[in-house]
């Protein structure tokens, strides 16, 4: 059997039309101005004129155009988001639906969804909650959306609902994001089309009646377009994420370190460090994804304390090519993540005689650098020594591995603050007049096609 390629095919039009063991879905596209656009000043009328200027005024700079890509993440307008609420209880199946956005975004629109309807959430308190990981009680909430009587009845999930949730009661899905992975969208779709016959429903189509008949999509990012003009997305099997990239090199790292000419204690110690994380990491895999029983096997003999003593060019391969895909970091500071990463692959420069070595000392360099115009920070003034010395050629060029490692520790969380937005940029909420740009309503589009795999599922 080929690794990687479906063993099975079934189509989307069977398990609707022919098996029933789906139900289909209506989508409903609509474009505003601001989310397709972006915010021009001067085609604002004289009243959201005022409110802009009062609003993106600093230091006596007012910036003429807010692109597109930066509402819901720094920009946040009440008006977008009140149209999108109401288009969900308006024209939304009467039950319950979700939504995928930013952290700030998802406490924006739960913010503005009690100033729409403050009666729900007097009569069911709680009606809507946001589902991020930073918060402590995420699970609990999911658990109380799969419960049909319930709150929440709403769901403002961020990157928490993608995958792994079952929830057949679901019949609206708002897409207020854009989504260019095709397995990731139809992930997403999936949540709804689940078969629930005692669920009682209300719609613009049928009116009432009980056993759920469709699924509705709200999609205001143009989703649905952009898979009608690129029906595979952008992703391919080289793209890796960022915790899966880490954990591949720290595995190379470990893997390297074995050699004699590292036999040094402290050399070791480091590895052990390496080895102990990474299998920490396999660990704390949930063996109740799909995703992680397909790959039980390795996944359960890379958790034995001796998997990691000794690695094979076979131990490598398996690592980072059936266990590291399904490897998701708990640090939520991404700056720091990337400079890890960074700094793993200049080590392995040196480690593996890599090219692209003169090029990473560089940007270690600027990095440096920029961190240094930020002195007055105090968590950067307290490293000052170190970043000054991580600029000389005498540190870029010592190929001293542990101190590199040591700089890696001791930098990674300082990188934060070169990241636009994240310092120093604050949220604007504002209010300005956004208006309907297209509005589409179609049953369903592209030929789903549902791909299996024989195994341990």
């Amino acid at each position: 059997m080929e690794h990687g390629i479906p063993t099975y095919a079934y189509d989307y039009d069977t398990a609707v039309y022919t098996d029933h063991v789906l139900v289909p879905y209506y989508n409903y596209e609509v474009k505003t101005k601001f989310t397709e656009e972006g915010i021009h000043y001067d085609q604002l009328s004289p009243e959201d004129k005022a409110r802009y200027e009062d609003d993106f005024a600093e230091d006596d700079t007012l910036p003429t155009f807010i692109p597109s890509e930066k509402l819901n993440k720094f920009i946040f307008n009440a008006n977008t988001v009140d149209t999108v609420l109401q288009d969900l209880m308006e024209r939304g199946i009467q039950t319950a639906g979700g939504d995928r956005i930013d952290k700030r975004h998802a406490e924006f629109i739960r913010e503005r969804f009690g100033k729409l309807y403050p009666q729900l959430e007097t009569q069911y308190p709680g009606f809507i909650q946001r589902v991020v990981c930073d918060d402590a009680y995420a699970q609990s909430i999911i658990d109380d959306f799969k419960q049909p009587d319930k709150p929440p009845f709403i769901a403002v999930s961020v990157d928490m609902m993608d995958t792994g949730i079952d929830v057949p009661e679901c019949v609206n899905l708002v897409f207020f994001k854009k989504v260019r992975s095709k397995t990731k969208f139809w992930q997403m779709i999936g949540h709804g089309t689940r078969l629930c016959p005692s669920l009682a429903c209300v719609d613009a189509i049928d009116g009432e009646y009980t056993g759920k008949r469709r699924f509705l999509i709200f999609d205001y990012c143009g989703n649905f377009e952009f898979f009608r003009q690129k029906p595979n997305g952008y992703e391919s099997a080289d793209t890796k994420s960022l915790s899966e990239s880490i954990f591949c090199k720290q595995v190379r790292i470990a893997a390297a370190l074995q050699d004699g000419a590292y036999a040094d204690e402290k050399y070791q110690n480091w590895r052990k460090i390496l080895t102990e994380t990474c299998r920490a990491e396999v660990g704390a895999l949930n063996p109740e994804l799909v995703s992680v029983r397909l790959h039980r096997q390795a996944v359960e003999h890379y958790q034995k304390p001796g998997a990691f003593v000794s690695l094979t060019e076979t131990d490598k391969g398996t690592l980072m090519k059936e266990v590291a895909p399904l490897i998701s970091l708990d640090d939520k500071d991404e700056a720091a993540k990337r400079f890890d990463n960074f700094v793993y692959g200049l080590l392995l420069c040196e480690l593996e005689g890599l090219p692209g070595l003169g090029r990473a000392q560089k940007q270690l360099r600027s990095t440096a650098a920029l961190l240094e115009g930020k002195a007055t920070i105090p968590q950067v003034q307290a490293k000052l020594s170190l970043i000054r010395e991580v600029q000389t050629d005498e540190f870029l060029t010592s190929h001293d591995l542990l101190r590199f490692e040591e700089m890696r520790q001791e930098l990674r969380e300082l990188i934060k603050f070169l990241v636009d937005g994240v310092e120093g940029q604050k949220p604007v909420y504002t209010a300005l007049a956004d208006r309907y740009w297209n509005r589409l309503r179609a049953k369903r589009w592209i030929p789903a096609t549902i791909l299996a795999s024989t195994g341990n599922v």
